[in-house]
């Protein structure tokens, strides 16, 4: 999670993540929420680990901003 300030800068991949197509994007809050819930990792390390490890972080996050604003 981030609010941009200024210009967005070029993000630097890794080989390896530029072989896998990896890429950068810029979505609201609910939808990176969406595409991590609905994502299909193939690899046991992103199906077991890092997806569920990113829901929670922003299932947490959104805790937060609710008491944030509240």
């Amino acid at each position: 999670m981030a609010k941009v300030i200024g210009e967005k800068g070029v993000f630097n991949f890794t080989d390896s993540e530029k072989e896998n197509g990896f890429e950068q994007v810029w979505v609201s809050f609910n939808e990176a929420l969406n595409i991590l819930t609905e994502c299909k990792a193939r690899s046991v390390e992103g199906r077991d680990y890092i997806v569920p490890r990113d829901i929670v972080f922003l299932e947490e996050a959104r805790i937060k901003l609710v008491d944030l604003a509240g």
